[in-house]
């Protein structure tokens, strides 16, 4: 009896603790909204609602208040950026519409009605993915996300049609009968709905590798960059690199590319592992390939490796190295000589120079 009491009773917590996040959220975003003056302040928080209630889903703890200001902060100007250019798009469509409209003697001006109604059935469709894009995807340019989007609301229809739905349903059925909870889930229960519809199919487009309690995963879906700062921090990485150094570099993308990168995770997106790369001269270079002591001789970093491998060839690109005179790590120091042996049994030839070590390998062989 002891036992189902405490399992309702944690049904329960639970319950009230996402009912409590979500009225806060909602608050806030009503806040941010009114401060922007309603203009300027509904893109940021309409996308810091989406980026703190998916922080919340990974199962992160955050103090609400604080780091919705700071989302909000950072987010401002991408985020006016963004949305404004998709009301834009809107406008544009909308006027192309009436001017067809008005004259329907020609078939030239019936097609051009009914292409420009497509257009904007397709952007309807593709404001519900935008902000899914901006939280799932933040190093993306605001030309990234517009076409990943775009190519989003065209490759899975079916997911986008169900954003715009669940949208539809709550904001024209749901608020109109129950107005009252407008100041209190407006902004978050349809955003949780929605990042809940989105967020497994959008991962596996970019995960690599999960298994119950990690995954592998492109860089450029990553965004918790706190944690793998306190990767870096806490492992010390090499006594070659400082840390401004290397925080600098992951975070530039001239420099790594995030697409060619991989992170380690656990479920609650916490850091435990890192891939860094970037494509200089028809050759893939490996900036940094670092896992968490704890998860080593698991067969991650052969993972990682693998697929760098399999990227590279299907590219047409011949060479990978780790340790060049371009890349974060120029030598490998003496002190790692016994990953030496690691990287022999992976296929890769080691050599020598002042510095220390490097490694390479020809991918002739490597099917994609």
């Amino acid at each position: 009896m002891d036992r189902l009491l405490s399992k309702h009773h944690s049904k329960f917590t639970w319950l009230m603790d996402w009912i409590y996040v979500l009225v806060i959220i909602n608050l806030l975003s009503i806040a941010g909204t009114v401060i922007g003056l309603g203009v300027f302040g509904f893109f940021p928080s309409w996308m810091t609602s989406h980026q703190l209630i998916k922080r919340r889903l990974n199962q992160e703890d955050y103090p609400l208040t604080k780091t919705f200001i700071q989302t909000y902060k950072s987010s401002f100007i991408k985020s006016n950026l963004l949305g404004y250019i998709m009301v834009l798009l809107g406008i544009i469509i909308a006027l192309s519409w009436f001017y067809y409209l008005d004259d329907l003697s020609t078939n030239w001006h019936w097609v051009g009605l009914i292409g420009v109604g497509f257009l904007g059935i397709i952007l309807i469709f593709m404001v519900g993915i935008v902000p899914i894009s901006f939280v799932y995807f933040p190093k993306f340019t605001i030309g990234e996300h517009l076409r990943f989007t775009l190519l989003m609301t065209m490759g899975m229809p079916m997911l986008a049609i169900t954003i715009f739905l669940n949208s539809l349903f709550f904001y024209g059925v749901v608020m109109i009968r129950f107005i009252t909870i407008f100041p209190f889930l407006s902004f978050t229960l349809p955003v949780l709905i929605n990042l809940l519809f989105a967020r497994k199919k959008l991962l596996r487009l970019f995960t690599i590798f999960k298994d119950e309690n990690t995954s592998i995963r492109t860089l450029n879906s990553y965004s918790n960059m706190d944690s793998l700062d306190a990767l870096f921090e806490h492992e010390n990485v090499f006594e070659t690199i400082s840390h401004e150094d290397l925080k600098d570099a992951y975070q530039n993308p001239a420099k790594i590319q995030s697409r060619a990168s991989l992170v380690l995770t656990n479920t609650k997106e916490e850091a435990l592992g890192v891939m860094l790369s970037h494509i200089e001269e028809k050759v893939v270079i490996i900036d940094l390939l670092l896992i968490d002591p704890q998860f080593r001789k698991r067969g991650y970093a052969k993972k990682m490796l693998s697929w760098l491998e399999k990227q590279a060839a299907s590219a047409d690109l011949k060479l990978i190295q780790l340790g060049h005179p371009s890349s974060l790590v120029q030598a490998i120091p003496t002190s790692m000589n016994p990953s030496l042996h690691w990287f022999r049994h992976q296929g890769y030839q080691v050599f020598t120079n002042e510095k220390g070590y490097f490694v390479k390998k020809t991918l002739g062989g490597i099917t994609s």
